[in-house]
């Protein structure tokens, strides 16, 4: 029950220091690398009740693109620990948070 309640606020922390207004200048990229590390070990340990995960630094861009709803990039995020390796497509968007994408 302790490791629920660790893991719960360790999700919120990363999902409240997301929120930051991160929106670039124009004609800067948007790069949020580093929270999209965040937010794939912080989902990592939830599905794998791991809280030893570790995402690989070495984050991939997926894409970077200015739709309609506004400037946003995906990144591609590996995670290990436990035995266990998972990928995660996260996508984070300008002024907004980052998330597992779905």
């Amino acid at each position: 029950m302790k490791l629920i309640s660790v893991v719960g606020l360790l999700v919120l922390g990363v999902a409240l220091s997301a929120c930051a207004e991160r929106t670039p200048r124009a004609g800067q990229s948007l790069n949020r690398g580093q929270d999209a590390l965040e937010v794939a070990r912080a989902e990592a340990v939830l599905n794998f009740s791991c809280p030893k995960m570790k995402a690989d630094p070495q984050v991939g861009k997926v894409r970077e693109n200015d739709a309609e709803s506004g400037l946003f990039s995906e990144y591609l995020v590996r995670v290990t620990g436990c035995g266990q390796t998972a990928e995660y497509r996260v996508s984070c968007r300008a002024g907004g948070l980052c998330a597992v994408e779905e």
